[in-house]
């Protein structure tokens, strides 16, 4: 299930004319390299697909700085916890290059989960995992070292966005070393001293910009270990 998550979102384990029906009631819409999809606080009226791009979904920190929650990647979903319980907007959500998406607006949902026990049996299957997720990256997070912490960012990213090839696994988002800072709370400086370290250990390759881990179930120790 876990795997199914990473690489996809909640209506993924649906039947296949469920999903379907879900995706014709969607309203399709691209978004600009760097534009708003909506902001803290915002009343959440819909939920989205990534279809085609990257959404960075952020918070701002009590000084300033940008904390990267998450970087979704085609056919993940977002945005719907707020719709299910009327909340505002925990974190902010932007376009990384130019995005096309599907929104499925709040009643829609409604009315669907009304009409297909599955879908709210989905939703909370969903939500109860992203939820897991969260609570484990806020404990290494606070607990681990960065190394620690970034493997167990590498790790996630690898799993949803990763492309095996002869050596390993390619990941194919382009991430810069400030992006893997705002996802740890690290600076610039130190996530590249640890890749670095990591390229040593022979756990990742850097070529061309892009990032190859060469071995998962070692990079997956790594962010386990204690």
């Amino acid at each position: 299930m876990e795997d199914t998550y990473e690489s996809g979102g909640w209506f993924k384990p649906l039947p296949p004319a469920l999903r379907d029906k879900i995706l014709a009631v969607s309203t399709a819409k691209t978004f600009a390299n760097g534009e708003l999809i909506y902001s803290f606080g915002d009343h959440a009226d819909a939920s989205y697909v990534v279809m085609e791009g990257r959404v960075k979904i952020c918070q701002l920190t009590t000084d300033g700085r940008e904390f990267i929650i998450g970087l979704l990647d085609q056919f993940h979903c977002f945005g719907e916890q707020g719709v299910i319980d009327d909340s505002p907007r925990v974190n902010s959500a932007y376009a990384l290059g130019t995005v096309r998406m599907l929104i499925l607006p709040k009643s829609t949902l409604k009315r669907l989960r009304k009409d297909h026990h599955e879908i709210a049996e989905a939703l909370l299957t969903f939500i109860n995992y992203r939820l897991r997720t969260v609570l484990s990256h806020l404990n290494t997070l606070m607990f681990s070292p960065l190394q620690q912490q970034l493997a167990a960012r590498l790790v996630l990213i690898a799993r949803s966005n990763g492309k095996p090839i002869p050596n390993g696994i390619e990941i194919q988002a382009k991430l810069t070393q400030e992006e893997l800072g705002k996802l740890t709370g690290a600076s610039r400086q130190s996530i590249n001293k640890e890749l670095k370290e990591l390229q040593k250990i022979n756990l990742l390759e850097i070529n061309n910009k892009k990032l190859t881990v060469l071995d998962m179930a070692g990079l997956e120790a790594l962010s386990r270990d204690k």
